[in-house]
Protein backbone atom coordinates (compact mmCIF):
# COMPACT_ATOMS: atom_id res chain seq x y z
CA UNK A 1 0.00 0.00 0.00
CA UNK A 2 3.08 2.47 1.11
CA UNK A 3 4.28 2.00 -2.66
CA UNK A 4 1.22 2.92 -4.14
CA UNK A 5 0.43 5.56 -2.18
CA UNK A 6 3.73 6.86 -3.55
CA UNK A 7 3.28 6.27 -7.08
CA UNK A 8 -0.21 7.96 -6.90
CA UNK A 9 1.76 11.27 -5.13
CA UNK A 10 4.31 10.89 -7.76
CA UNK A 11 1.73 10.54 -10.61
CA UNK A 12 -0.24 13.61 -9.49
CA UNK A 13 2.94 16.13 -9.23
CA UNK A 14 3.02 15.34 -12.96
CA UNK A 15 -0.34 16.32 -13.72
CA UNK A 16 -0.65 19.24 -11.74
CA UNK A 17 2.49 20.45 -13.72
CA UNK A 18 0.68 20.05 -16.81
CA UNK A 19 -0.23 23.09 -19.43
CA UNK A 20 -3.96 23.72 -20.26
CA UNK A 21 -2.59 23.97 -23.73
CA UNK A 22 -0.10 21.90 -26.03
CA UNK A 23 1.32 22.03 -29.10
CA UNK A 24 0.16 19.14 -31.18
CA UNK A 25 -4.06 19.34 -31.11
CA UNK A 26 -6.63 17.14 -32.98
CA UNK A 27 -10.15 16.29 -33.23
CA UNK A 28 -11.17 13.17 -30.56
CA UNK A 29 -11.92 10.26 -32.27
CA UNK A 30 -15.67 9.32 -32.20
CA UNK A 31 -14.62 5.40 -32.28
CA UNK A 32 -12.98 2.46 -30.50
CA UNK A 33 -11.07 -0.37 -32.46
CA UNK A 34 -12.51 -3.79 -33.02
CA UNK A 35 -11.35 -4.64 -29.24
CA UNK A 36 -13.02 -1.61 -27.87
CA UNK A 37 -9.86 0.64 -26.75
CA UNK A 38 -9.50 3.77 -27.72
CA UNK A 39 -5.74 4.62 -28.41
CA UNK A 40 -4.39 8.38 -27.10
CA UNK A 41 -1.15 9.88 -28.15
CA UNK A 42 0.51 11.15 -24.62
CA UNK A 43 1.98 14.97 -25.17
CA UNK A 44 -1.74 15.40 -27.37
CA UNK A 45 -4.60 17.84 -26.87
CA UNK A 46 -7.49 16.08 -27.97
CA UNK A 47 -10.55 18.16 -28.60
CA UNK A 48 -14.11 17.15 -28.05
CA UNK A 49 -17.22 18.39 -30.52
CA UNK A 50 -20.31 19.65 -28.60
CA UNK A 51 -22.09 16.38 -27.29
CA UNK A 52 -19.65 13.91 -28.37
CA UNK A 53 -20.79 10.71 -27.92
CA UNK A 54 -18.83 7.16 -27.69
CA UNK A 55 -20.69 4.11 -27.63
CA UNK A 56 -20.83 1.23 -25.29
CA UNK A 57 -18.21 -0.33 -27.73
CA UNK A 58 -15.65 1.86 -26.09
CA UNK A 59 -14.60 0.34 -22.82
CA UNK A 60 -10.79 1.25 -22.54
CA UNK A 61 -8.99 4.86 -23.19
CA UNK A 62 -5.27 4.27 -23.22
CA UNK A 63 -2.57 6.54 -23.32
CA UNK A 64 0.65 5.36 -24.55
CA UNK A 65 3.92 7.58 -24.25
CA UNK A 66 5.64 9.16 -21.57
CA UNK A 67 3.62 12.54 -20.28
CA UNK A 68 -0.08 13.32 -20.21
CA UNK A 69 -3.29 12.95 -22.48
CA UNK A 70 -5.21 16.48 -22.31
CA UNK A 71 -8.82 16.16 -23.30
CA UNK A 72 -9.91 19.45 -23.93
CA UNK A 73 -14.29 19.71 -23.24
CA UNK A 74 -14.48 23.30 -23.52
CA UNK A 75 -16.93 23.23 -26.44
CA UNK A 76 -18.79 20.12 -25.42
CA UNK A 77 -18.64 17.47 -22.75
CA UNK A 78 -17.98 13.42 -23.25
CA UNK A 79 -20.70 11.21 -23.33
CA UNK A 80 -20.24 7.24 -22.41
CA UNK A 81 -22.43 4.49 -22.39
CA UNK A 82 -20.34 1.86 -22.17
CA UNK A 83 -21.17 -0.44 -18.14
CA UNK A 84 -17.20 -0.87 -17.75
CA UNK A 85 -14.74 2.13 -18.38
CA UNK A 86 -10.69 1.53 -18.22
CA UNK A 87 -8.41 4.68 -17.76
CA UNK A 88 -5.32 3.71 -18.32
CA UNK A 89 -2.36 6.63 -18.19
CA UNK A 90 -2.50 10.10 -17.47
CA UNK A 91 -5.30 12.00 -18.59
CA UNK A 92 -6.18 15.96 -17.50
CA UNK A 93 -9.44 16.46 -18.70
CA UNK A 94 -9.94 20.65 -19.05
CA UNK A 95 -13.27 22.28 -19.01
CA UNK A 96 -14.08 25.99 -20.16
CA UNK A 97 -16.20 28.21 -20.97
CA UNK A 98 -19.21 25.56 -22.55
CA UNK A 99 -20.52 25.31 -19.05
CA UNK A 100 -22.47 21.52 -19.56
CA UNK A 101 -19.82 19.74 -17.75
CA UNK A 102 -17.43 17.40 -18.83
CA UNK A 103 -18.71 13.77 -18.60
CA UNK A 104 -21.84 11.97 -18.86
CA UNK A 105 -22.24 8.60 -17.62
CA UNK A 106 -25.31 7.28 -18.89
CA UNK A 107 -25.61 3.66 -17.00
CA UNK A 108 -24.46 1.75 -14.85
CA UNK A 109 -20.05 2.23 -14.87
CA UNK A 110 -16.90 0.61 -12.93
CA UNK A 111 -14.13 2.63 -13.23
CA UNK A 112 -10.91 1.06 -13.05
CA UNK A 113 -7.20 1.19 -14.11
CA UNK A 114 -4.86 -1.84 -15.32
CA UNK A 115 -1.93 0.59 -14.55
CA UNK A 116 -0.71 3.74 -12.64
CA UNK A 117 -3.67 6.26 -13.32
CA UNK A 118 -4.61 9.40 -12.98
CA UNK A 119 -7.73 10.96 -13.96
CA UNK A 120 -8.17 14.68 -13.04
CA UNK A 121 -10.85 17.21 -14.04
CA UNK A 122 -9.83 20.53 -13.68
CA UNK A 123 -12.13 23.80 -14.91
CA UNK A 124 -15.46 21.95 -15.36
CA UNK A 125 -18.00 23.58 -15.36
CA UNK A 126 -22.34 22.51 -15.62
CA UNK A 127 -25.53 24.83 -15.17
CA UNK A 128 -26.67 21.45 -14.38
CA UNK A 129 -26.19 18.88 -11.64
CA UNK A 130 -22.63 17.83 -11.78
CA UNK A 131 -19.99 19.98 -12.58
CA UNK A 132 -16.91 17.92 -14.27
CA UNK A 133 -19.11 14.03 -13.78
CA UNK A 134 -22.52 13.68 -14.27
CA UNK A 135 -23.66 9.92 -13.12
CA UNK A 136 -27.37 8.13 -13.63
CA UNK A 137 -26.62 4.77 -12.24
CA UNK A 138 -24.26 2.97 -10.06
CA UNK A 139 -20.79 4.02 -10.30
CA UNK A 140 -18.13 2.69 -8.66
CA UNK A 141 -14.11 3.31 -8.12
CA UNK A 142 -11.76 0.74 -6.94
CA UNK A 143 -8.13 0.11 -7.81
CA UNK A 144 -5.33 0.35 -5.73
CA UNK A 145 -3.37 2.74 -8.78
CA UNK A 146 -6.29 4.98 -9.92
CA UNK A 147 -6.43 8.70 -8.49
CA UNK A 148 -9.47 11.28 -9.21
CA UNK A 149 -9.19 14.34 -8.63
CA UNK A 150 -11.70 17.13 -9.19
CA UNK A 151 -10.24 20.84 -9.01
CA UNK A 152 -11.82 24.17 -9.55
CA UNK A 153 -14.72 22.39 -10.66
CA UNK A 154 -18.86 23.56 -10.17
CA UNK A 155 -22.22 23.32 -10.90
CA UNK A 156 -24.54 25.98 -10.64
CA UNK A 157 -27.13 22.83 -9.16
CA UNK A 158 -25.75 20.14 -7.13
CA UNK A 159 -22.35 18.67 -6.95
CA UNK A 160 -20.17 21.02 -7.93
CA UNK A 161 -17.14 18.10 -8.61
CA UNK A 162 -18.73 14.81 -8.82
CA UNK A 163 -23.15 14.29 -8.79
CA UNK A 164 -24.39 10.45 -8.93
CA UNK A 165 -28.16 10.30 -9.45
CA UNK A 166 -28.06 6.59 -7.74
CA UNK A 167 -25.45 4.98 -6.03
CA UNK A 168 -21.46 5.37 -5.54
CA UNK A 169 -18.87 2.69 -3.93
CA UNK A 170 -14.88 4.29 -3.78
CA UNK A 171 -13.37 1.34 -2.78
CA UNK A 172 -9.62 -0.65 -2.98
CA UNK A 173 -7.01 1.33 -2.79
CA UNK A 174 -8.32 4.30 -4.32
CA UNK A 175 -7.75 7.94 -3.74
CA UNK A 176 -10.39 10.96 -4.38
CA UNK A 177 -9.37 14.39 -4.38
CA UNK A 178 -12.14 17.08 -4.41
CA UNK A 179 -10.28 20.86 -4.08
CA UNK A 180 -11.64 24.39 -4.60
CA UNK A 181 -14.89 22.85 -5.68
CA UNK A 182 -18.22 24.65 -5.27
CA UNK A 183 -22.19 24.30 -5.78
CA UNK A 184 -25.07 26.87 -5.87
CA UNK A 185 -27.05 24.17 -4.55
CA UNK A 186 -26.16 20.70 -2.54
CA UNK A 187 -22.74 19.50 -2.32
CA UNK A 188 -20.05 21.74 -2.83
CA UNK A 189 -17.62 18.64 -4.11
CA UNK A 190 -19.61 15.78 -4.17
CA UNK A 191 -23.22 14.70 -4.78
CA UNK A 192 -24.69 11.69 -4.42
CA UNK A 193 -28.15 9.37 -3.67
CA UNK A 194 -26.52 6.33 -1.59
CA UNK A 195 -22.65 6.08 -0.76
CA UNK A 196 -20.45 3.16 0.21
CA UNK A 197 -16.52 4.09 1.22
CA UNK A 198 -14.71 1.18 2.11
CA UNK A 199 -11.75 -0.61 2.07
CA UNK A 200 -8.76 1.39 2.28
CA UNK A 201 -9.76 4.24 0.17
CA UNK A 202 -9.05 7.77 1.05
CA UNK A 203 -11.77 10.75 0.00
CA UNK A 204 -10.41 14.46 0.70
CA UNK A 205 -12.00 17.69 0.13
CA UNK A 206 -10.30 20.85 0.49
CA UNK A 207 -11.90 24.64 0.08
CA UNK A 208 -15.47 22.85 -1.25
CA UNK A 209 -18.62 25.33 -0.77
CA UNK A 210 -22.37 25.06 -1.12
CA UNK A 211 -25.09 27.45 -1.05
CA UNK A 212 -27.20 24.87 0.11
CA UNK A 213 -26.04 21.86 2.74
CA UNK A 214 -23.10 19.58 2.47
CA UNK A 215 -20.30 22.16 1.48
CA UNK A 216 -17.77 19.43 0.76
CA UNK A 217 -20.24 16.58 0.21
CA UNK A 218 -24.19 15.37 0.35
CA UNK A 219 -25.60 12.08 1.12
CA UNK A 220 -29.30 12.80 -0.16
CA UNK A 221 -30.49 9.00 1.18
CA UNK A 222 -27.40 7.00 3.07
CA UNK A 223 -23.43 7.27 3.84
CA UNK A 224 -21.57 4.26 4.80
CA UNK A 225 -17.81 5.08 5.35
CA UNK A 226 -16.14 1.45 6.55
CA UNK A 227 -12.85 -0.88 6.27
CA UNK A 228 -9.83 1.50 7.35
CA UNK A 229 -11.56 4.42 4.69
CA UNK A 230 -10.01 7.28 5.29
CA UNK A 231 -12.00 10.71 4.90
CA UNK A 232 -10.93 14.20 5.34
CA UNK A 233 -12.65 17.68 5.58
CA UNK A 234 -10.38 21.15 5.05
CA UNK A 235 -11.73 24.48 4.76
CA UNK A 236 -15.60 23.23 3.91
CA UNK A 237 -18.19 25.55 3.88
CA UNK A 238 -21.81 25.68 3.53
CA UNK A 239 -25.24 28.30 4.02
CA UNK A 240 -27.30 25.99 5.46
CA UNK A 241 -26.34 22.91 7.24
CA UNK A 242 -23.34 20.29 7.58
CA UNK A 243 -20.27 22.61 6.14
CA UNK A 244 -18.36 19.56 5.25
CA UNK A 245 -20.90 16.99 4.96
CA UNK A 246 -24.23 16.30 5.37
CA UNK A 247 -26.60 13.21 5.07
CA UNK A 248 -29.82 11.60 6.32
CA UNK A 249 -28.53 8.92 7.64
CA UNK A 250 -24.29 7.82 8.14
CA UNK A 251 -22.89 4.80 9.13
CA UNK A 252 -19.05 4.75 10.42
CA UNK A 253 -17.78 1.88 11.25
CA UNK A 254 -14.70 -0.62 11.21
CA UNK A 255 -11.52 1.59 11.46
CA UNK A 256 -12.86 4.28 9.26
CA UNK A 257 -11.41 7.79 10.04
CA UNK A 258 -13.19 11.08 8.81
CA UNK A 259 -11.98 14.18 10.26
CA UNK A 260 -12.72 17.58 9.68
CA UNK A 261 -10.81 20.92 9.93
CA UNK A 262 -11.59 24.73 9.68
CA UNK A 263 -15.20 23.72 8.51
CA UNK A 264 -18.07 25.91 8.80
CA UNK A 265 -22.37 26.05 8.33
CA UNK A 266 -24.73 29.04 8.52
CA UNK A 267 -27.20 27.27 10.17
CA UNK A 268 -26.67 23.00 12.26
CA UNK A 269 -23.69 21.11 12.06
CA UNK A 270 -20.07 23.34 10.85
CA UNK A 271 -18.54 19.89 10.24
CA UNK A 272 -21.46 17.31 10.21
CA UNK A 273 -25.22 17.52 10.00
CA UNK A 274 -26.82 14.02 10.14
CA UNK A 275 -30.35 13.09 10.81
CA UNK A 276 -29.10 9.81 12.28
CA UNK A 277 -25.47 8.46 12.61
CA UNK A 278 -24.01 5.41 13.68
CA UNK A 279 -20.60 5.51 15.12
CA UNK A 280 -19.12 1.43 15.40
CA UNK A 281 -16.47 -0.32 16.20
CA UNK A 282 -12.79 1.34 16.58
CA UNK A 283 -13.91 3.85 14.07
CA UNK A 284 -13.10 7.59 14.93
Amino acid sequence: RSQNMHLLTFCASILLDVPSASGNQTVLPSSCDDKGFLTLEAGWAYRSNPDHYLPDSCHSLQSVGAGNVILDVSQGKLRFDAPHLHFDGHFLIEGGSADNGCFTLAGDITIGSRTATVIHFRRCTSRLPGGAIQSWGRFTVGHDTLLLRFEDCSSKRSGGGFYAHGSTTIGGNATVNFVNCSSQEQGGGYFTGTNNITGNASVSFDTCSSTESGGCFFADRKSSIQGSARVTFDNCSSRSSGGGFRARDSTIQDNAIVSFHACSSDGQGGGLAARYIRVIGHST
